[in-house]
């Protein structure tokens, strides 16, 4: 089993969730990671910010292969629409329910495979 379905299994990740875990796949097996100097790799640079709703949303701040500014992140996130990212009533808990997730991107990492589209 992979480390999303695991993630899937253990967490009953959203389908917003699903969709940020695809997004790192996509990333990590594409063009779209970013190798940091230290030679790691980030597929989501992922942040935490407030939506028009007032909601937290987890956003990613990579995109086409680059680490973007948190206003440009932000701008990509309205763009796309805020419907398809993760959202919590606050930080604390949008920052721990990622930190979850991340465990499971992590493996991903050590481990990559190509994305099935899942």
């Amino acid at each position: 089993m992979e480390p999303i379905d695991h993630a899937q299994q253990a967490m009953q990740l959203t389908p917003q969730e699903r969709m940020l875990y695809a997004r790192h796949l996509s990333n990590l097996n594409g063009t779209g990671k970013v190798v940091q100097p230290n030679g790691s790799v980030s597929t989501l640079y992922q942040m935490s910010v407030t939506g028009p709703d007032h909601k937290i949303y987890n956003i990613p701040s990579i995109y086409d292969g680059k680490m973007v500014t948190p206003q440009e992140a932000i701008q990509r996130a309205e763009r796309e629409g805020w419907q398809y990212f993760p959202s919590y009533p606050d930080a604390k808990t949008a920052e721990a329910r990622y930190q979850q997730m991340h465990g499971y991107m992590e493996q991903d990492l050590t481990r990559p495979r190509q994305f099935s589209g899942r």
